[in-house]
């Protein structure tokens, strides 16, 4: 797919007004209710239907290509879009280990952070308290595993199959938070791949201004999964 003639911010405007204008059966805001129950911390999955984008009057074939055939970057547009619309919660709730975390991370403040360093800034992913996924259409035959070619890396496939032998689940990671001990400072790495090369120097400004090599630790708690 051909990406370099894509308006991703109208794309963005799309998805926002989908998740905003979209309703169920019963003529209830159907996307906007989940957002609440994601700010009020009931539910942490925000599942989109892609039968819901093919009932969407407003939404035409092309956009709906794009979606399947890109699906990994249109995961990302639609959080995006929710990140946009999410609504204050409406009830109590007990703080979890990410609330905590983000609670010290704003009472730290400008102390923990150089704020013209591109490497400190926070990426949206570590602020999510929520995850995205596109359900596919249930149209259509399923494909085999033995159907799914490279070239359907990262489009929406379905897939028909018995699983026969399972493993230990192995938590992907998303944004490696380190702590230098040094500086002080916390540094964002966003992990685009199945695999990454961790940090072992500081690379903040501060340290480079300082001439050292600042030791940074991993910390598992505060990286996204």
């Amino acid at each position: 797919m051909n990406t370099k003639d894509v308006d991703f911010n109208a794309d963005i405007a799309l998805t926002k007004e989908f998740l905003s204008n979209f309703a169920d059966a019963n003529g209830e805001a159907k996307y906007m209710n989940i957002l609440q129950d994601v700010a009020n911390h009931k539910t942490r999955a925000v599942q989109i239907d892609l039968e819901d984008l093919i009932n969407y009057k407003d939404l035409d074939e092309e956009f709906l290509r794009r979606v399947t055939e890109n699906t990994r970057r249109y995961i990302g547009i639609f959080a995006n879009a929710i990140d946009e619309l999410m609504p204050e919660s409406t009830e109590a709730f007990t703080d979890d280990d990410h609330d905590i975390l983000m609670t010290q991370r704003s009472d730290e403040g400008a102390e923990g952070t150089d704020a013209y360093d591109p490497l400190q800034k926070m990426p949206p992913e570590i602020k999510r308290y929520y995850e995205v996924y596109i359900k596919a259409s249930s149209k259509g035959r399923p494909f085999t595993i033995r159907e799914v070619k490279a070239s359907n890396i990262g489009q929406l496939v379905r897939i028909s199959g018995i699983v026969t032998r399972c493993s230990d689940v192995k938590p992907l990671m998303k944004v490696a938070v380190y702590t230098c001990e040094d500086c002080g400072f916390e540094i964002y790495q966003e992990v685009t791949a199945r695999v990454f090369m961790p940090l072992f120097e500081c690379p903040s400004k501060r340290c480079d201004t300082n001439r050292r090599k600042g030791n940074v630790i991993l910390q598992l708690r505060a990286s996204k999964f």
